[in-house]
C-alpha cells in the first residue's frame, strides 16, 4: 500500500465562508477514490499551505 501526502492552498477569492471550503471535501474525497485511493487523515495548517491530506492507494 502506497501512502501520499497532498498539500493544498485555498484561494480566498473562491470562497466566502468556511462552510463553502468545507463543501469541497466531498469532491476531493470522490476524486481520490476515483483513482483507487482513500483519504486517511486531513489537517488544517498555518503557513504556506492551508490543508494537508494523507491518502493511501492499494
Amino acid at each position: 500500500m502506497s501512502t501520499y501526502t497532498l498539500l493544498a492552498d485555498i484561494n480566498e477569492q473562491q470562497f466566502q465562508s468556511p462552510q463553502e471550503i468545507g463543501s469541497i471535501w466531498g469532491e476531493i474525497r470522490a476524486d481520490i477514490e476515483r483513482f483507487g485511493g482513500e483519504v486517511l487523515q486531513s489537517y488544517v495548517l498555518l503557513g504556506n499551505y492551508d490543508f494537508q491530506l494523507t491518502s493511501s492507494r492499494a
